[in-house]
């Protein structure tokens, strides 16, 4: 299983600036993170407060592609209906080609109507358009002389670059809870990426991406964006580290994986155990050094000690 980190590009928690957005990602490269990651809105209504002054997904990438050297770079997830797929082909196929082929991309249909609507983009077709924009991708980043006639998209005997340096384009993964997200995945993505779901609600996810892959012929990823609260276990170590054996700790987020090292390490097995291969961590934090402490904890005390698990596990097999 890889593992990936959220860049504070919205307030998850401390403001999101420049210097956190940087830090965040060389702190991922120094240790050991596989992927960074930014969500994207472009211009939700103001009762959604949270997404209204989210930094741009791929001009973030972009920028981060030019300070690190090794960890993939992805968005989760790019809702690409409220764009023109074309232009989009050419942002992901210049990042990939600058990053050195580190671009995943995450895309979704999108959920806020008003967003859709503020931007002339048609909300009740979204779905046909996002499946039709992920093939207008492919077939850019493949064909030397691209030609599609669609609903949405109509071109032919083009010409597109730069090509991505991965052949065939970006891996991308399809974001979504409905059964429609599960088909799209299975039909023309190359992973599922689910977002804070867990337990029987994963597990029965997967059986069915499991089952419409097959009747495509297809074997597609399982990926998982979790909310990880590690603030009660860095304070319960703060305590200890100054010999107190009982104190206050913060109430951690509803539905957020959080709690002893011990049930945090259980929450990513169970994700392991449901096939997800790429687990990628929100960390909640009110300050910057919070959410560098807990980076480090969930790789220290969590990833290390089940990967050496697998290890022993394979050894006596």
């Amino acid at each position: 299983m890889e593992i990936g980190v959220c860049l504070p590009t919205f307030p998850f928690g401390a403001s999101p600036t420049r210097e956190r957005i940087l830090e965040v990602a060389r702190a991922a490269e120094e240790m050991g993170y596989d992927s960074v990651w930014a969500s994207d809105h472009l211009l939700p209504p103001a009762n959604r407060p949270r997404y209204g002054t989210l930094f741009e997904c791929l001009t973030t990438l972009a920028y981060v592609a030019g300070q690190t050297r090794r960890v993939r770079l992805g968005t989760s997830v790019l809702v690409l209906p409220l764009r023109h797929a074309v232009e989009v082909a050419k942002q992901v196929a210049t990042l990939d080609a600058l990053s050195g082929g580190r671009v995943i991309l995450g895309v979704g249909a999108g959920w806020i109507p008003e967003e859709f609507a503020a931007l002339g983009a048609d909300f009740r077709h979204r779905g046909r358009h996002l499946d039709e924009a992920i093939r207008v991708l492919r077939l850019l980043w493949s064909e030397p002389r691209p030609s599609f006639a669609g609903t949405f998209y109509q071109f032919r005997d083009v010409l597109f670059g730069p090509l991505p340096v991965q052949p065939g384009g970006p891996p991308i993964w399809v974001g979504g809870y409905t059964d429609a997200a599960l088909r799209r995945a299975a039909r023309l993505g190359d992973a599922w990426h689910g977002d804070d779901v867990a337990g029987a609600q994963l597990a029965s996810m997967v059986a069915r991406l499991r089952v419409l892959a097959a009747r495509e012929g297809r074997t597609v990823g399982v990926t998982l964006r979790r909310t990880v609260d590690l603030r009660p276990l860095l304070a319960a170590e703060r305590l200890a580290s100054a010999g107190v054996q009982d104190g206050r700790f913060p109430t951690p987020t509803a539905g957020a994986l959080t709690g002893s090292a011990d049930e945090v390490a259980a929450g990513v097995r169970e994700a392991l155990r449901a096939g997800v291969d790429h687990f990628i961590c929100q960390f909640e934090h009110a300050t910057s050094d919070e959410h560098l402490a807990s980076m480090r904890v969930f790789q220290q005390e969590i990833v290390d000690r089940i990967r050496s698990e697998t290890i022993q596990e394979g050894g006596r097999r």
